[in-house]
């Protein structure tokens, strides 16, 4: 097979599975949703608005996505374990479960977070029953389901990055597949990217919709900047554990770019050697086109994004 043709069949790898699995996972995450925000609730006085049924169906929503989305994130991480390990970088390792720790402990590290379970509305004071261990229960699913395998994933696509771009110091040492490797690393740096984005912008639609189901029965809701805060704070993480993998794997295909068409060019041949050069950088997609800048700059702002949009279609009374 030539290397063109081994290049689209990673390409081609599906990321969204068939759609009885997708029934199934949308159905399983569907009902633990409504599990997680309706059990135990028979005293919340918000139960029964149209903002409080907002708020279930879409958390219900957010987790039927997770639990859908984690199979190709979990799909990417098996395949990305199962190529041997050419470099090992425990700081890497230690830096995705720094991120992991930060994504877990958001929501109570925030102020979105530690707002009471009991919030005034006028003389009467009304209680969200069990909202803090709700919150920590729809956090936890979202980590085992998405966040935490995406942190690994892209820890892991960093180390192999880096560890071409050691390699590319000896050309004799590099692999025969290593263009066709790091084409796999990208596109799975790209489909982590994409569907962490997704789901964490799914939580942040729904933390906004929280704050309008109390805004609509009280009288002290939550400040809506709040919710931006928790947006902005999950898009920098986001940044934080892709922008470096990123990075790794550029400076890694433009030293397999030296080391297969290496400087300086032959006397006799410098078209043919800037031809060669120029079509593995195409190959290998070192220069991003305005449309990957866009999905790029999409992804990461999802979470961001998220909140604004939970801002702007769920207005307050207030």
């Amino acid at each position: 097979m030539s290397l063109k043709a081994r290049v689209a069949s990673i390409m081609a790898q599906p990321i969204v599975p068939g759609p009885a699995t997708i029934m199934v996972l949308g159905i399983a995450g569907g009902a633990a949703g409504l599990a997680v925000t309706l059990v135990a609730d028979g005293r919340n006085p918000f139960k029964g608005t149209p903002e409080f049924s907002l708020w279930v169906a879409l958390v219900a929503l957010q987790i039927a996505l997770w639990a859908v989305l984690s199979l190709p994130i979990y799909r990417s991480l098996g395949q990305l374990f199962q190529r041997p390990r050419r470099f090992y970088a425990t700081g890497h390792l230690v830096a995705a479960a720094i991120l992991f720790a930060l994504l877990v402990i958001a929501p109570f590290l925030l102020p979105f977070g530690q707002f009471p379970n009991c919030f005034k509305h006028g003389a009467e004071t009304l209680c969200f029953s069990h909202q803090h261990g709700r919150v920590l229960i729809i956090v936890a699913l979202g980590d085992l389901l998405v966040a935490g395998p995406m942190m690994l994933g892209m820890s892991r696509i960093q180390s192999d990055a880096q560890a071409f771009r050691i390699l590319t110091g000896t050309p004799a040492a590099l692999p025969g597949d290593a263009v066709d490797d790091y084409l796999l690393l990208r596109a799975f740096n790209r489909r982590l990217l994409s569907v962490g984005g997704a789901a964490i912008g799914a939580a942040t639609l729904s933390a906004g919709a929280l704050r309008t189901a109390i805004a609509a029965q009280t009288t002290s809701p939550p400040r809506a900047e709040l919710v931006l805060i928790l947006g902005a704070y999950y898009s920098v993480l986001l940044a934080t554990a892709y922008i470096p993998a990123h990075a790794a794997l550029l400076g890694a295909g433009k030293g397999l770019v030296e080391a297969m068409v290496p400087a300086p060019p032959p006397l006799d041949d410098p078209k043919g050697w800037s031809d060669k050069r120029t079509a593995l950088s195409e190959l290998m997609k070192l220069e991003s086109t305005s449309k990957e800048a866009v999905q790029l700059g999409l992804g990461l702002l999802a979470p961001l994004l998220g909140s604004i949009i939970a801002l702007v279609g769920f207005p307050t009374k207030s």
